[in-house]
């Protein structure tokens, strides 16, 4: 479980490559609080202006181009996301429940297909990562998304 890990402090620096297209996120692990675990990807290389100084607990700014990825309690998750978890074969009587959503010039929205096939990276590489020893240098891996198409990712920890 990253979240015991990481905290929102930790800015992960990550490249995924899919169909030969490359993105860069600051990726950003949540939960650490014990509020909700999950994960949230910053577009581009650069820490976004008012993470760096942000302090624990205050609400995370959310730009343009970010994919979250979040773990509810179904009582507390919007019905429409726990309808579309039990469509996709999440169990209905499990204890969280998946949220996924992007954001756009207009807020909130459902993932297209090409963040969906970044997130599904993200969260391999942020496992992996979780899975080496304590103060492992980057990482780089693949993962075969649900097309059976072979996708890359480069991870560097914190510095």
């Amino acid at each position: 479980m990253p979240w015991r890990r990481w905290t929102d402090q930790d800015h992960l620096d990550l490249v995924v490559r899919v169909d030969a297209t490359s993105a860069r996120y600051v990726t950003i692990v949540i939960g650490a609080e014990g509020v909700q675990h999950g994960l949230v990807l910053y577009p581009g290389g650069a820490r976004r202006t008012g993470l760096a100084g942000r302090r624990p607990g205050a609400p995370t700014p959310v730009p343009a181009g970010c994919i979250l990825f979040y773990l509810d309690s179904p009582a507390k998750a919007p019905r429409e996301f726990v309808a579309k978890a039990a469509r996709f074969g999440w169990p209905v009587d499990a204890d969280l429940t998946p949220v996924w959503l992007t954001t756009g010039p207009h807020g909130t929205a459902d993932l297209d297909h090409t963040a969906a096939q970044r997130l599904t990276v993200a969260i391999a590489a942020v496992l992996a990562h979780d899975r080496q020893p304590g103060d492992s240098g980057p990482i780089t891996g693949t993962c075969t998304l649900a097309t059976g198409e072979l996708a890359a990712y480069t991870l560097h920890p914190p510095r």
